[in-house]
C-alpha cells in the first residue's frame, strides 16, 4: 500500500458457545520488506580501432660485383675458355634481395573486471500499525483486568 490508500482492517472477531462472554481483538501492523532489484543503469563498451602508422627504416644488403683482373699468363696456359666441371663457362652475380613479411603479433591482452561498490541508500516510508487502546467506565474498572504488552508488540 502507499500514501493515501485506506483499508479497513477487521477489529473484533467473537469466538465460543457464547458470543456474549469472550471477545477476541486483533492488532495489526505494517512491516516493510526491502527487495535488492538489479537494473542496468549503463553500459561499457570496448572497441577496436586499427591504427596505421608509417614505418621506415635502413637495412644493409651485400650486392656481389663481378671483378676482371688481368693476370699474365702461365707457360703451360692453353689460351682457351676453360669450363668448370659441371661445364658451365658462365659466373653468375648475386646480390641480397630484402624479403618483407608483415605478420600479427600478440602485444598484450587487455582484461575487464566488473566490481560491486556496496552504498548505503537512506529509504523512508510510512508504515501503519494497529496499537490497542482499552477504556474501561469507572463502574467496571474493578471487574475488568488488562495485562500490560510492551509497546513494540
Amino acid at each position: 500500500m502507499t500514501g493515501g490508500e485506506s483499508h479497513e482492517w477487521p477489529m473484533t472477531r467473537q469466538h465460543g458457545p457464547d458470543p456474549d462472554n469472550e471477545v477476541e481483538v486483533v492488532r495489526r501492523e505494517e512491516e516493510l520488506e526491502v527487495e535488492r532489484v538489479q537494473r542496468e543503469v549503463g553500459r561499457v563498451r570496448i572497441r577496436k580501432i586499427l591504427e596505421e602508422r608509417p614505418f621506415e627504416d635502413v637495412v644493409a644488403r651485400g650486392i656481389e660485383h663481378a671483378e676482371f683482373e688481368r693476370v699474365p699468363a702461365h707457360d703451360d696456359d692453353s689460351g682457351e675458355l676453360e669450363q668448370l666441371p659441371d661445364g658451365s663457362v658462365s659466373i653468375p652475380v648475386l646480390e641480397e634481395q630484402l624479403v618483407i613479411e608483415k605478420r600479427v603479433v600478440v602485444r598484450e591482452r587487455v582484461i575487464v573486471r566488473k566490481r560491486v561498490e556496496q552504498a548505503s541508500q537512506r529509504i523512508h516510508a510510512d508504515l501503519r500499525r494497529e496499537v490497542m487502546e482499552v477504556d474501561v467506565d469507572p463502574e467496571a474498572q474493578g471487574l475488568v483486568h488488562i495485562e500490560d504488552l510492551p509497546r513494540d508488540q
